[in-house]
């Protein structure tokens, strides 16, 4: 597998677990940002859909983030989610 459909493969891991997380699946997208030796992931989402996403306190983003670690470390590659809008 290339680096970019490992990109792609975690992307869409992304993207299946923020769509199943919102009430408008349809408005969420994930793109993606190289930064050095770091692929970044930007979500995007439903105005009314940013606090589910992110969660009380940042939860659902800790548990995105902590999701992305194992599938980083089966890649070789560093992801990060970098911003939540």
């Amino acid at each position: 597998m290339t680096d970019g459909q490992k990109i792609e493969e975690a992307r869409r891991a992304v993207l299946a677990l923020v769509r199943a997380m919102v009430h408008d699946p349809d408005a969420v997208s994930v793109l993606v940002a190289a930064h050095a030796e770091t692929i970044c992931f930007e979500i995007h989402v439903a105005p009314r859909d940013i606090g589910k996403v992110a969660g009380s306190e940042g939860t659902h983003r800790r548990l995105i983030e902590s999701l992305l670690k194992p599938i980083s470390g089966n890649h070789g590659i560093g992801y990060v989610l970098d911003s939540i809008s």
